[in-house]
């Protein structure tokens, strides 16, 4: 039902950008970002493994990279497509999250220095591991973030929040490594914070 929900959101929004910046077209500007991201999400994943599991021998990496491609209108309309911030647990226990996000927005005093920016949209992840009962699939994702800097190349900050979630389960692994039973509902990224270039 939930996706069913996001699916006709993300159309509706696909399309409504269409129509509305149709006439704009000959005005974009393109760019491309990179960024690290910190994600609270991700914490409460590698707790959960390492509540759980005996873990002998796993690596996480708590900061993801991201990659978007930016559109930009000459009204501040924006449109961004991307992949991360990507999450890895590997070792004994597996554990991949790699998110694909489309995402339409507005960027304020675009030809300034300082510029303030809103977006949001849909986010589907890649996700899955020894212990994922049920993968995240979809998520809506909100963002406010500022570029800086007057050049072609400007430095970005931004906080973003994605609501897809996860199960995880002792039962579904090997169970040789599981500590005690437990299955949980875990927002798989939830609060990131990223800092990169956008070029």
């Amino acid at each position: 039902m939930t996706q069913n929900i996001i699916t006709r959101i993300a159309s509706t929004s696909v399309l409504a950008f269409a129509l509305f910046t149709s006439n704009q077209i000959s005005h974009a500007a393109s760019n491309h970002a990179l960024g690290l991201s910190y994600t609270s999400g991700f914490g409460d994943v590698v707790d959960w493994h390492d509540n759980n599991l005996l873990v002998e021998d796993a690596f996480d990496v708590p900061i993801g990279i991201s990659y978007r491609y930016i559109h930009t209108f000459s009204s501040g309309l924006r449109m961004d497509v991307g992949v991360g911030p990507v999450s890895l647990i590997a070792g004994d226990i597996e554990y991949h999250d790699i998110p694909a996000q489309l995402t339409l927005g507005y960027t304020f005093l675009k030809s300034g220095g300082f510029s303030p920016y809103l977006r949001g949209g849909v986010v589907y992840h890649i996700n899955g591991g020894d212990y994922v009962k049920t993968s995240a699939d979809f998520g809506l994702l909100g963002a406010l973030g500022a570029e800086m800097g007057k050049s072609r190349i400007r430095f970005f900050a931004e906080v973003a929040v994605d609501t897809a979630e996860a199960t995880f389960s002792t039962a579904e692994g090997n169970p040789l490594f599981v500590v005690k039973s437990s299955q949980e509902d875990i927002t798989v990224l939830d609060v990131h914070i990223t800092m990169g270039v956008k070029f």
